[in-house]
């Protein structure tokens, strides 16, 4: 006999009205949508600081694409 791993084993989403299911996918869909949104602005935003900090501590002497990276996407010059 096989083993039902399902948080809601007696929950059958076939018997549920077409609305409810519907309902549902969106649900899940927007949920899934907004986690990837979530974690794509972290990431700029991350980006974004970790550049700041690259730019302001003058390691830019150093490598001539944290200062390219800075002029792109921070709009700020490097220090000469």
């Amino acid at each position: 006999m096989p083993v039902d791993y399902s948080p809601w084993p007696h929950l059958d989403v076939a018997a549920l009205p077409e609305p409810v299911r519907k309902f549902l996918l969106f649900t899940i869909a927007a949920s899934l949508y907004t986690g990837v949104v979530v974690i794509v602005v972290v990431m700029a935003v991350a980006t974004v600081n970790i550049l700041t900090v690259l730019m302001a501590s003058g390691l830019t002497e150093f490598s001539p694409l944290i200062a390219e990276l800075g002029n792109l996407f921070l709009n700020v010059k490097a220090p000469a």
